[in-house]
């Protein structure tokens, strides 16, 4: 999801299961995020992004040898950025 950051700022949530972990200001640096804390435990693993829905970034995993991928509980939510006091002017 791209988004133009002059009008409409977003904040990625790192997710697990239905709570928050981290934030991050690029799609790319929660991506990086998830995959350094999700490898820890699965380094063997084959890795994809799925977006099931716009704004929403599930990321699927397969052990070697398996044919099909299936959803870690990591997940990675695009939402707008809040401001503070006010907002951006």
């Amino acid at each position: 999801m791209k988004a133009d950051e002059s009008s409409n700022p977003t904040t990625c949530v790192v997710m697990l299961g239905n709570g928050p972990l981290a934030a991050a200001s690029s799609l790319e640096a929660a991506k990086a995020d998830v995959m350094a804390r999700e490898t820890r435990s699965r380094a063997q693993d084959e890795y994809h992004w799925s977006e099931p829905r716009p704004g929403e970034w599930r990321l699927m995993a397969r052990s070697e040898g398996r044919k099909r991928f299936s959803w870690t509980q990591y997940w990675i939510a695009v939402v707008p950025t809040a401001m503070g006091q006010g907002g951006a002017r």
